[in-house]
């Protein structure tokens, strides 16, 4: 079962405690002030107890990995809203390491927290760093969802808004990209408020 962890009874705890923590934090951050008290009162305990995860025997961490991960991913989402990029990235990276070694590099989770990080290094100046890494997420969920898919247009609008950033305005692909996004946006799954994905 994904997210279970054996072992001691201080992993089994952690573990529980890992799974708690994902069901009780609220996924939306991004433009959900409403989510805000709950995260700032969940924070100190998802840092500790992702804290702790990093301590745990192999095959316990690789188990509570998923969780770990969205917990880091969805920490980080918080902290970049309230303005705290340099924070959120240590969180970012840590959360897109543990996602890529239990999924692999080309999973949709991997492209989710990929754009993440770029929005991170965006908002911290570091726009040139952030570009390869929305160019990877775009290239991801191209392939996993062909390019008509909902998140494939959040992914380009995250990597037009880093290449309008590095003065570089047009996608690679120009307007056959943008109308692909636009398509993207009016499809039936799309989402009518279409925003750039620091959230899953």
């Amino acid at each position: 079962m994904p997210g279970t962890v054996t072992g001691s009874p201080d992993t089994a705890v952690l573990a529980v405690m890992l799974g708690l923590l994902h069901a009780d934090a609220p996924e939306q951050i991004a433009g959900n002030p409403q989510a805000w008290p709950r995260w700032a009162v969940l924070l100190p305990h998802v840092l500790t107890a992702a804290g702790h995860a990093g301590h745990l025997p192999a095959k316990a961490q690789e188990a509570a990995g998923p969780d770990t991960a969205w917990l880091l991913d969805r920490a980080a989402s918080y902290l970049l809203d309230l303005g705290q990029a340099a924070e959120a990235r240590p969180l970012a990276e840590r959360a897109l390491t543990i996602t890529e070694a239990a999924y692999g590099p080309d999973h949709p989770i991997v492209a989710t927290e990929l754009s993440n990080l770029a929005l991170i290094l965006q908002d911290l100046g570091l726009t040139a760093e952030a570009r390869p890494l929305a160019e990877r997420a775009l290239t991801i969920d191209e392939a996993a969802y062909g390019p008509d898919h909902p998140d494939v247009a959040i992914c380009l609008s995250n990597l037009a808004m880093i290449l309008k950033d590095l003065g570089q305005g047009e996608l690679p692909g120009g307007q056959a990209k943008e109308e692909a996004a636009l398509r993207c946006c009016r499809h039936p799954r799309g989402n009518p408020q279409l925003t750039p994905r620091p959230v899953s």
